[in-house]
């Protein structure tokens, strides 16, 4: 598969890639058969301890997956970047992450 570069679009004649549970193409199922960008989403909880927040991805059963956290978003992100880099081989690495708020954040106006 020389030529292919992460984030692109594989040609038609490419042999399908195996898309790993709780890994998705970002192009959508249609496109999930050539596609090499990959993305995976994060549960995101506020923590009660730090009053910062938790983000959970989780892999394949048997196969773990991530648990970071953060003090603010900025750091949150920061710490996922870390995380999933760490987590992946970098053939594996998914280009997009998502992040999903179980409770939406709330801003306080004063």
């Amino acid at each position: 598969m020389a030529g292919i570069v992460p984030g692109e679009c594989a040609p038609r004649n490419s042999p399908p890639l195996a898309v790993r549970p709780g890994v998705a193409c970002a192009f959508g199922k249609i496109g999930a058969k050539y596609c090499r960008m990959k993305e995976i989403t994060f549960s995101v909880e506020p923590c009660g301890e730090t009053g910062g927040f938790v983000a959970r991805w989780d892999d394949a059963p048997g196969k773990g997956g991530i648990t970071t956290q953060g003090d603010s978003l900025a750091e949150l992100h920061a710490m996922i970047a870390d995380a999933v880099t760490g987590f992946f081989e970098p053939a594996e690495r998914p280009r997009l992450v998502r992040l999903h708020f179980v409770e939406d954040p709330i801003v306080t106006v004063a």
